[in-house]
């Protein structure tokens, strides 16, 4: 009976120890770390790349302080960086060559390159400032400002031209809306009137986590409305997935 109890505690402790050292490890760098990557680059998508676009039209000793300007309007710090290839490996130097957003969970940065000798960073984006409401204005704060800006260069009669144009800068749903076609709460509907973000939140982004599935602000005194989403159905997939691995490793093991 002892040699039993013995032989079973043995396997138990070799089981642990395997998940910790060999199994865990491998959940993290197949899975968890390449969907936190994924995460980063699809919520920073569209407003990084407008950013950098603007900032190629900026000479290079006034980007800084042109950021510096508009940091208010960000959720999260905007930074410039030195572009060195030997800082990155070469897959993600050929992402950075081809104008893509890179994601970096481990430092929590995203980089996306400007011109050959420069780099927009974004700084810590899932460290949420205090000063914000909620999460989802701090990752959509700085899209409705950039689009805002975009917008009101052109007449009103061109903007579904312009958002239809700036979209597939985007890996979620950007529409614009008219007020009348809106149908939410009276309280939501008088908020969006007085110029507020409002963020609609639903069962799928509740389930992953997400404090908004719809994030939705007015154009000035216009009747339009930009609304950034559904984002939880890409969202989704993803979080199903590392979940589905991460249980099936511990149902299995124990």
């Amino acid at each position: 009976m002892k040699k039993s109890l013995l032989f079973l505690l043995i396997i138990i402790i070799s089981s642990v120890v395997s998940i910790q050292l060999f199994i865990i490890p491998q959940f993290e760098n197949k899975v968890r770390h390449p969907t936190e990557k994924w995460a980063l680059e699809f919520l920073t998508s569209g407003s990084t790349d407008l950013l950098a676009e603007q900032l190629k039209g900026i000479p290079k000793n006034d980007r800084l302080a042109y950021l510096n300007n508009i940091q208010a309007n960000f959720g999260f710090a905007l930074s410039l960086q030195a572009y060195n290839q030997r800082d990155f490996s070469s897959e993600q130097n050929t992402l950075l060559t081809e104008n893509k957003i890179l994601g970096d969970p481990f430092a929590d940065l995203v980089y996306r390159k400007i011109d050959d000798s420069q780099l927009l960073v974004i700084v810590k984006p899932n460290s949420v400032p205090k000063h914000l409401v909620n999460e989802a204005q701090r990752w959509m704060m700085g899209t409705f400002y950039l689009l805002n800006n975009r917008l009101i260069q052109y007449p009103k009669k061109e903007w579904p031209q312009v958002i239809d144009s700036l979209s597939h800068e985007f890996a979620y749903p950007v529409l614009l809306k008219t007020l009348s076609e809106l149908n939410y709460t009276s309280q939501q509907m008088a908020e969006l009137e007085q110029g507020v973000m409002v963020s609609i939140s639903s069962n799928d982004s509740d389930f992953i986590g997400y404090p908004a599935d719809i994030v939705m602000q007015r154009i000035g005194n216009s009747d339009q409305v930009i609304v950034l989403g559904p984002f939880s159905p890409e969202l989704k997939s993803k979080v199903v997935y590392m979940l589905s691995v991460f249980y099936f490793i511990f149902g299995f093991f124990y």
